[in-house]
């Protein structure tokens, strides 16, 4: 009775033991599996992040391509307008410089004084110019003096105002000839002609003490330009009105 027992619990204890090690089998392959597709899955995720990451950086690199693009356009465009506006800034510069140039041409231009005749045109304001000549020839003497008078006051008062251009100072032979120059009856050619062999033969140094000094250059031109824009003054203020 008591072997069967034993026999019985021996049994048992090798099915559990047969069932134990049958579990561990078929665990292990299964262990594997998961981990295994664990793995698979991780890996999985992995490569959709790159894709992700990578499609993401082409976005980028794409928008950045297009703002390179824009930013070359508007700089382009920018060299362009700022060329058109240096251009369109010279040309105004010159048509200034022009402008000014003709002022100063017509500002200090030597006086002229008007005729009885040219008061007489003036005052007449007739663009036939037959008919005014033939009434100013119709016109008495006494009458032609009245204009004439007329003319003279005018051009009196304007010579006060349109002062004479400042003279340069004489220098070289110039003023060689202006310190030596004398009325002797000998005609102008041969007095010349004697002056000329003279200076010819006078030496270097000689002749710089006939040079015009860098104080007499400042002194003239600051009289010339003073003199200048008191002209291009009157000028205007004339066309003004």
């Amino acid at each position: 009775m008591l072997n069967r027992s034993l026999t019985a619990v021996r049994s048992i204890a090798l099915a559990n033991s047969a069932i134990l090690r049958a579990q561990t089998r078929s665990a292990t392959p299964i262990t594997a599996t998961v981990t295994s597709f664990q793995r698979l899955a991780s890996t999985a995720q992995d490569k959709k992040s790159i894709t992700q990451k990578k499609k993401a950086l082409d976005k980028l690199k794409s928008q950045l391509t297009k703002e390179k693009k824009h930013l070359s356009t508007l700089e382009t465009k920018l060299k362009q307008r700022t060329k058109v506006i240096v251009s369109k800034e010279k040309e105004r510069e010159k048509k200034e410089k022009e402008k000014e140039k003709k002022i100063i041409a017509d500002a200090t231009k030597t006086y002229r004084g008007i005729s009885g005749y040219t008061l007489f045109v003036k005052e007449a304001r007739s663009s036939n110019i037959t008919d005014v000549s033939k009434q100013w020839n119709s016109l008495a003497i006494d009458e032609k003096e009245v204009y004439q008078q007329k003319a003279k006051d005018i051009n009196e008062e304007a010579k006060k105002l349109y002062t004479p251009k400042p003279k340069r100072p004489a220098e070289g032979f110039a003023l060689y000839l202006k310190e030596n120059y004398k009325r002797d009856g000998r005609a102008v050619e041969e007095v010349m002609k004697e002056l000329g062999a003279q200076w010819r033969d006078l030496s270097s140094e000689a002749k710089q003490s006939y040079k015009l000094s860098q104080a007499d250059k400042t002194a003239y031109e600051k009289t010339l330009k003073e003199w200048t824009e008191k002209r291009v003054a009157l000028y205007n203020e004339t066309n003004s009105k």
